[in-house]
């Protein structure tokens, strides 16, 4: 139900809360029974929810779904496994380190 104030509350709690009070339970604004209309967007809200209720717990229960993917990526022409052997990002093989002359 909605009161004159614009707030949202189920029927039975805000007619017993004017009946003991006269007041809006959120704002505490003097309200009166005769004044609350139906909410026509939070009934159909609710009554969505309530149809589809056992779709959505068994899908909250069905375990997750784990994809893998898997890269291909380009090897040099040499079949040696050697880092040295590796591509960059562009696909070309980087400069090779070379060590210092021994003295």
């Amino acid at each position: 139900m909605l009161t004159s104030c614009n707030h949202t509350f189920c029927s039975t709690c805000i007619r017993r809360a004017l009946a003991s009070d006269a007041k809006c339970s959120l704002c505490r604004s003097v309200q009166e029974v005769s004044k609350l209309r139906s909410n026509w967007s939070m009934e159909e809200a609710v009554l969505a929810f309530v149809k589809t209720r056992a779709d959505l717990l068994a899908l909250a229960r069905k375990p997750p779904t784990v994809l893998v993917h898997t890269v291909e990526v380009p090897v040099a022409a040499s079949t040696s496994a050697s880092p040295k052997h590796a591509l960059d990002a562009e696909g070309e093989t980087p400069p090779q380190m070379t060590s210092p002359p021994s003295a």
